[in-house]
C-alpha cells in the first residue's frame, strides 16, 4: 500500500481512499478513517486509489466524486491536516462532509470544547462518550493527541467521541436547547447545512488536523498556536483591557450617575493605573435593534464618555448587534425583512430561547447597518466593544443568500462593524461560537455568566444552586480547559470579579476567601478583567480584596498553563455551563513581569495555599 512518512508520523493509504496515522514517538494511531460528503441527500465516500504527489495525497474528486487531500503540516511536528472538496456537476444542496473511524489511542481523559463562549468546557474521562466542537484532545499513558479544524470560516467542526470510535462533521450551527431551571443548554448535533452550490462551484470542508505529542499540554498548546496562525489571530497591542463594568450590579437599571460614580471609586481603589476601562453594559439603548440611548441617557453618548475621560477612565460599550426584538422601535418594525426566515412561511425566525430575531449578514443592507453602527459607537469615542448574543447570527435557517453558511454570515457581519469601528479600537466578543471568533475578535467571552448576587437577590436567579461560589468553580472548569487559547486564539475573558457578601448576610455573596479566589482565577487568565460591584457600596473588608496589590499585578499577561489539566477528570452529569464540576485541576502556573509564578488552588477549603 502507498504511504507517506515524515520522521515522526506515517500515513498508511488503503486502495478504497481510506487512511491510517501512526505516530511512531507515542505508538498512537488513528484508522482506518474513511471521508465522505452529504450531498443531494445521498452520502458519497471519497473513492480510492491515492495519488501522490511528493509530501501530499490525493484521492477521488472526478466525474462528481467527492475530493480529499492529506498533507504533512508545517506547523506542528508531525501533524496530517485532511481536507475534504466537492465541485458540483449540477446544482446541488450540500448538508456536512464528515470523517470517521476507529482509533487506538490508550486514551484516560479527554478535552471537551463547547461550542461557543457559554457552552460547557472541560476535561472527561475517555470512557465517556461525547461531543466536543472545534477541537479536542485525547491523553493517556502514551501521550496526547489532539482533534482540530485548523479554520472555521464556513463551517461548525464537531469531535465526536464513543468507545474509540472518532467522527468529525463539518456541517451547520448546532441547536442550543434551554435546560430547565439553568440559562445553561448543551449543544446538539450540528445540524445538516442545506448549503445550495450551484454548478461547476467547489466547496472545501474546514482543514481537519491531526497531532501527536508524549506532552499534553505541549501538544495543546502547540496545535492551538496553529489554529490562530492558520486563522490570522488579532493581538492587541494596546493598553490593557482591565477596569469597572456595570451589568453585575446594576443590570438593566445602569444610569450615567452609576458609571461616573463607580469610575471615581475604581481610580481612588485599585492602585495599578491599568485598571481604567469603564464599561457600559447593556440597559443604557432604546431595545434590542434600536441602538440609541434609552431615556436615562443622553442622546450623545459621547457627553459620558468625556465625562470618564475627567475622571482619568477611558470607555467601553455594551452591544448585541444581531439581536432584534420582534415589533419593538429600530429594526424590529422598521426591517423585519433582514432577519434570518423561516423556512416554511418566510417569517423572520425566533430564537427559540430568546424569543428573538436575527439580522441576516447575507443581506447588503445588513452588512451597511452593521458598519454604520460600528461608525457611530466609534464617532461617540467608545475605545471598546463588547459584542453579544454573537451566536444569533449563525443559526440554521433562511438567508438572504443561500450560497452563504450561518457561520460565514456571521463573520461577514462582525467584519463590517469592525470596519466601521476601525482596527485600532478592541473588540470582545461574548456568546460568541469559539473558532468563528479568531481574526476577528481581540477577546472573547470564555464561560458563563459569573453569578450576579445583587441582582439575583432582587429579580431571583434561574440557577439557585449555582450562585456565589458554586458559579466561581463553574468558571474555573472553563477557564482551565480553555487556558491554552489565550493570546493564540484571542484574549481569554473569564468574566468579572466581584467582592460582594463579605460580611455573610446573603448566601449568594462571596466571603473574602471566596472573592479571593475568583480574583486569581480572573486574574491568573491574563486577558481582560473587570470589576463589577457597586464599589462605593462596599464595606471595608471587602474592598481590602480588590484592593490587594497581587490581584491587581497578576492580571494582564500570558497564557496560564494548568498544569495537572488532564488528572483531573469531570464526572458531571450533563455537560452545560451551570453544571457544578466534581473535580479540578489545581496547581496554575504563568509569568508576570519576568517571573515565574505558580498559584495552587484549594477548592474544597475555598481558598489560596
Amino acid at each position: 500500500m502507498p504511504a507517506l512518512s515524515s520522521p515522526l508520523a506515517h500515513v498508511t493509504l488503503h486502495d478504497d481512499g481510506s487512511w491510517s496515522i501512526a505516530w511512531p514517538s507515542t505508538g498512537l494511531q488513528v484508522g482506518p478513517l474513511r471521508a465522505s460528503i452529504a450531498v443531494g441527500g445521498f452520502v458519497e465516500p471519497v473513492p480510492g486509489p491515492w495519488h501522490l504527489d511528493g509530501t501530499t495525497a490525493r484521492a477521488g474528486g472526478l466525474d462528481g466524486a467527492p475530493g480529499l487531500e492529506l498533507a504533512f503540516e508545517d506547523a506542528i511536528a508531525g501533524g496530517v491536516v485532511a481536507t475534504l472538496t466537492y465541485t458540483a456537476p449540477l446544482d446541488e444542496v450540500v448538508d456536512r462532509f464528515r470523517i470517521e473511524g476507529p482509533s487506538d489511542l490508550d486514551a484516560t481523559t479527554r478535552l471537551v470544547e463547547g461550542y461557543d463562549s457559554w457552552a460547557w468546557a472541560g476535561v472527561r474521562r475517555a470512557e465517556v462518550p461525547g461531543r466536543s466542537f472545534w477541537r479536542s484532545a485525547f491523553a493517556g499513558p502514551r501521550g496526547a493527541l489532539t482533534v482540530t479544524a485548523r479554520r472555521a470560516e464556513r463551517f461548525v467542526t464537531s469531535i465526536e467521541w464513543d468507545a474509540g470510535e472518532i467522527r468529525i462533521d463539518c456541517a451547520g450551527a448546532p441547536p442550543l436547547p434551554a435546560i430547565e431551571g439553568t440559562w445553561g443548554y448543551t449543544p446538539g448535533a450540528p445540524e445538516d447545512l442545506g448549503l445550495v452550490v450551484p454548478a461547476g462551484t467547489t466547496i472545501t470542508s474546514e482543514p481537519i488536523a491531526f497531532a501527536s505529542g508524549a506532552d499534553p499540554l505541549d501538544v495543546i498548546e502547540a496545535d492551538a498556536s496553529a489554529t490562530g496562525t492558520a486563522m490570522s489571530a488579532r493581538h492587541w497591542s494596546g493598553a490593557p483591557i482591565l477596569g469597572w463594568e456595570s451589568w453585575y450590579h446594576f443590570g438593566l437599571t445602569v444610569e450615567p450617575a452609576h458609571v461616573l460614580a463607580n469610575a471615581t471609586a475604581l481610580r481612588g481603589l485599585v492602585a495599578d493605573p491599568r485598571f481604567d476601562l469603564v464599561q457600559i453594559d447593556d440597559g443604557w439603548q432604546r431595545c434590542y435593534g434600536g441602538w440609541w440611548a434609552n431615556e436615562r441617557w443622553p442622546e450623545d453618548m459621547g457627553e459620558v464618555v468625556r465625562a470618564l475621560a475627567d475622571r482619568g477612565c477611558r470607555a467601553g460599550l455594551w452591544l448585541a448587534p444581531f439581536m432584534v426584538v420582534p415589533d419593538a422601535p429600530g429594526l424590529g418594525t422598521e426591517h423585519p425583512e433582514w432577519c434570518i426566515a423561516e423556512a416554511t412561511t418566510g417569517a423572520p425566525q425566533r430564537e427559540a430561547r430568546h424569543d428573538r430575531w436575527a439580522l441576516d449578514a447575507t443581506h447588503p443592507e445588513v452588512i451597511d447597518f452593521l458598519r454604520g453602527l460600528g461608525a457611530q459607537v466609534r464617532a461617540w469615542g467608545f475605545e471598546m466593544v463588547k459584542l453579544d448574543f454573537l451566536y444569533f447570527a449563525a443559526q440554521t435557517g433562511v438567508r438572504h443568500d443561500p450560497t452563504v453558511t450561518g457561520t460565514e454570515a456571521l463573520r461577514r457581519g462582525l467584519a463590517a462593524f469592525i470596519e466601521g469601528f476601525g482596527e485600532d479600537r478592541y473588540v470582545l466578543g461574548c456568546g460568541m461560537p469559539l473558532l468563528p471568533a479568531v481574526g476577528r475578535c481581540h477577546g472573547n467571552r470564555i464561560g458563563h455568566d459569573t453569578a450576579m448576587p445583587r441582582v439575583h437577590m432582587e429579580f431571583g436567579h434561574p440557577a439557585p444552586d449555582w450562585t456565589g461560589y458554586l458559579g466561581v468553580l463553574a468558571q474555573a472548569r472553563n477557564v482551565a480547559a480553555r487556558s491554552s487559547l489565550h493570546r493564540r486564539w484571542f484574549d481569554c475573558d473569564p468574566d468579572v470579579v466581584m467582592a460582594w457578601g463579605g460580611d455573610g448576610a446573603d448566601p449568594a455573596g462571596y466571603s473574602a476567601d471566596e472573592a479571593r479566589v475568583l480574583a486569581a482565577l480572573a486574574a491568573l487568565c491574563g486577558g481582560p478583567c473587570f470589576l463589577a460591584d457597586d464599589l462605593d457600596a462596599l464595606t471595608p473588608a471587602d474592598r481590602v480584596v480588590l484592593a490587594d496589590p497581587r490581584f491587581a499585578s497578576w492580571g494582564w499577561g500570558e497564557a496560564v498553563r494548568v498544569v495537572d489539566l488532564f488528572e483531573h477528570p469531570d464526572d458531571c452529569g450533563v455537560e452545560e455551563a451551570f453544571s457544578r464540576p466534581t473535580d479540578l485541576a489545581r496547581e496554575w502556573r504563568t509569568r508576570r513581569d519576568g517571573r515565574d509564578l505558580t498559584v495552587t488552588f484549594d477548592w474544597e477549603a475555598r481558598r489560596l495555599r
